[in-house]
């Protein structure tokens, strides 16, 4: 029988980064998720706050063309309007920043890429072969000003594993392409 996740956590290679992310999530993955005998969790995450920007940029841009037509035709009922679809874009933005969800644990990495169909795709460590880390232009500039974020590609072995794994825009993608390799090692050193 597995156990739930604790609040806290021995080792924490990320140093109280799983606690506070725990601390602060809104939809915490104990109800879904459960932990095997053994098993630590090392990394949990959704994506990366970058993903927003785009969200952020969308809607200002609706209310600040309906507060420009607003202020040129004398008509503050479009700004009014204009916020709807504003909120609207803030509000897809949010939820699809909440879709995916990734965790690395000493044993798997498991991704849950849906709330409401509650899709969770996982990798047991046997059959992790190599881990490799892309990083888009964006998110190398973004590395000097604010934090790492990047896609990791999974190759997996087996037939009907799906082969390729990806985990897009994941913080801190250079420690965590790194824990799954040596994960991926441990297994080897079996």
């Amino acid at each position: 029988m597995s156990e739930s996740i604790p609040d806290e956590y021995i080792d924490d290679p990320l140093e109280g980064t799983i606690d506070r992310f725990l601390a602060t999530s809104i939809l915490r993955f104990d109800d879904w998720f459960e932990k095997e005998d053994g098993e630590d969790v090392v990394f949990a995450s959704y994506r990366h706050k970058i993903v927003l920007v785009k969200y952020i940029l969308g809607a200002l841009l609706i209310a600040g063309l309906g507060a420009l037509l607003g202020y040129a035709i004398g008509s503050w009922e479009l700004f009014a309007f204009s916020l709807a679809p504003a909120a609207l874009i803030l509000f897809v933005g949010a939820w699809r920043y909440w879709q995916i969800y990734y965790i690395v644990t000493t044993h798997r990495v498991v991704v849950k890429t849906s709330v409401l169909t509650g899709n969770i795709d996982e990798k047991r460590r046997g059959k992790i072969q190599t881990a490799k880390r892309n990083q888009s232009l964006l998110s190398r500039f973004s590395q000097l000003l604010w934090t790492e974020y990047g896609d990791i590609k999974i190759s997996t072995a087996g037939e009907g594993d799906g082969g390729d794994f990806v985990m897009k825009t994941v913080p801190r993608s250079l420690e965590v392409k790194d824990m799954i390799r040596d994960l991926a090692k441990d297994d080897d050193a079996l």
